[in-house]
């Protein structure tokens, strides 16, 4: 589990370890669980009991609690790998059961290259008739210099983002402090958000 998870389990443990003993009694499990967001009938709560009180003293250890989220977080996660594996093993059938030869793809991306070149040049010859050689040269220069920025600033500076923004990310959630910081900031950003537009559209 990573340390945040760690740290608001333990929020969660401490406030029904009303003694400071380190440990909180089973019959106290369903409130527990249910504190933590997750909702389990009598009876999963009674076989989940025995799962977490691995000792089976009729108390649940800290080390306990972490050990069953972890591992019912490696299975959940499991899970929704092998959903969405699934799901991409059956849309990749389906694609490629309906998805035309090589050669015809080429072909494909070929003639819808050249037909946007010649779309292109039938506008600049079209711009040229109706307001002259003068502005449809620099018309041109336009379109080229908005391209070359593109593909020069706009576009390096995306990939650049795209790399730097989720390292960024990481390294502030691995620091407790930072986490917290990035949490505050991100609940308060989304709070005004809400406040807002339920003022607006007057919900």
């Amino acid at each position: 589990l990573e340390r945040i998870a760690i740290d608001r389990l333990r929020v969660v443990f401490h406030r029904y370890d009303a003694d400071g003993s380190g440990f909180v009694d089973v019959s106290e499990l369903s409130a527990l669980v249910e504190d933590m967001g997750i909702h389990r009938t009598r009876a999963e709560v009674a076989e989940l009991a025995e799962v977490v009180d691995s000792n089976h003293n009729g108390r649940i250890s800290f080390e306990e609690l972490v050990a069953w989220f972890d591992e019912m977080a490696k299975e959940a996660d499991e899970r929704e790998a092998r959903r969405r594996a699934s799901m991409w093993s059956r849309a990749s059938a389906r694609a490629s059961q309906y998805a035309p030869p090589l050669r015809v793809r080429k072909a494909l991306a070929w003639t819808a290259m050249f037909a946007i070149v010649g779309v292109l040049a039938l506008l600049a010859i079209i711009y040229a008739r109706l307001f002259g050689a003068a502005q449809t040269e620099l018309m041109l220069v336009s379109w080229l210099l908005a391209e070359t920025q593109t593909l020069t600033l706009e576009e390096p500076l995306m990939i650049v983002l795209a790399v730097v923004i989720p390292w960024v990310v990481d390294r502030l959630t691995s620091n407790d402090v930072a986490a917290e910081v990035v949490n505050e900031f991100l609940a308060s950003t989304v709070g005004a958000g809400i406040s807002a537009a339920r003022q607006v559209f007057g919900c």
